[in-house]
């Protein structure tokens, strides 16, 4: 396999003004009833992802920017009746290069963000591992502890890092560079967040806003928010962590019955073509499973992942057909929406709503299910 470094230079010009010299409306959401109990809360050109329902009812999501208002994309949120679009995570609520915003939480205690890196690639390969190739290691995550007010610059926040590694090099040559065979790690978890912008990786954060449970799309790490000079700890397997409301034990889900299709063919870049195989990967079902933080007793509860909190005695999940209710008893389930294309959904304290993200009208929006 031949390596081949390619030096790309791209000259950006920007033009900036003044924001006193814009004149804009904050962005207003009125709910669009699609059908009976079910409102299309957002319509940006670009997508939103839920990210969660604040304490206070509020719908908290991530959008690509605020029709009318700051371009930027961040964290906001909304009220499920409708109203004024209000940032969230204040000045830390906006994408920082390099960094893309995956999520945002705030109890009484404790407020962080969870950003992620993507893969980066500097040098390109011809070979069946793809062109171009990300780096050898990918940064799946950092987690930001932000103070109570703004003001503290990025660099002096308490943090988290987890890398994950996508390409494995099984050598070198003189000069530092990989040149031996390569191995592409399928990291469902990774690749499931990444077509369809959920929330795989967490966190879930603790009542007292001590801990976190994170996954680096391989396994759940508990994190000490008040301590960073206390090592992560690894909980089990799984992404998509949840903690049950007593904080007991956490919900996890894990991938089975992988597959792939490899499809050989040509690509050009530049002046050099390359012969290759595309792998394309997918998972045919995900398992959510309870595991108890105090023993390590594991319990299956049914198909489905992408999970949230249903009252006390069932689990919202998503499926290949949509939304289902999952009774935590017996595992018995029941379709709540029908909607393929249904992710990341959250419920309301006071359970009167379900939050997801849709794509029923082509591009990801927040909708509402209102429960009568």
């Amino acid at each position: 396999m031949r390596l081949f470094h390619v030096k790309l230079a791209v000259l950006a010009v920007v033009a900036c003004a003044d924001p006193s010299d814009v004149l804009y409306e904050p962005e207003v959401s009125a709910p669009i009833e699609v059908s009976p109990g079910l409102f299309r809360l957002t319509t940006n050109p670009g997508p939103d992802y839920v990210r969660g329902v604040m304490a206070d009812g509020r719908v908290l999501y991530l959008t690509s920017g605020l029709q009318g208002g700051p371009s930027d994309p961040g964290i906001v949120s909304v009220d499920p009746a409708g109203g004024t679009v209000r940032s969230e995570a204040g000045a830390y609520g906006t994408v920082l290069p390099g960094l893309i915003i995956n999520d945002y939480h705030a109890t009484d205690t404790r407020r962080t963000l969870l950003t992620v890196i993507p893969p980066r690639g500097r040098d390109h390969y011809c070979g069946d591992i793809g062109f171009p190739a990300p780096t050898p290691a990918f940064v799946a995550w950092r987690l930001f502890v932000l103070p109570g007010t703004d003001g503290a610059a990025f660099s002096s926040l308490n943090r988290f890092e987890r890398t994950l590694p996508l390409i494995q090099n099984a050598g070198f040559d003189a000069s530092g560079r990989p040149n031996g065979p390569k191995r592409i790690r399928f990291v469902p978890a990774l690749h499931d967040a990444d077509s369809s912008g959920t929330r795989a990786l967490g966190p879930a954060i603790s009542a007292s806003g001590q801990h976190a449970y994170l996954s680096d799309a391989d396994s759940i790490w508990r994190l000490d928010l008040t301590d960073t000079t206390v090592s992560p700890v690894a909980i089990t397997e799984g992404s998509y962590p949840v903690l049950t409301a007593g904080g007991e034990a956490l919900f996890v889900a894990r991938a089975s019955l992988a597959d792939s299709v490899s499809t050989p063919t040509v690509v050009v870049y530049g002046l050099i073509a390359c012969s290759q195989t595309i792998v394309t990967y997918t998972v045919g079902e995900w398992t959510t499973v309870r595991v108890d933080l105090a023993s390590g007793t594991e319990d299956t509860i049914g198909i489905g992942t992408d999970a949230a909190l249903l009252g006390d005695t069932a689990l919202v999940v998503r499926r290949p057909d949509g939304l289902h209710a999952l009774r935590l008893s017996d595992g018995v389930s029941t379709l709540l929406m029908d909607d393929p294309t249904a992710t990341s959904p959250a419920v309301a304290p006071d359970g009167s709503f379900i939050a997801f993200t849709s794509r029923r009208f082509g591009n990801p929006d927040v909708m509402l299910l209102r429960f009568q």
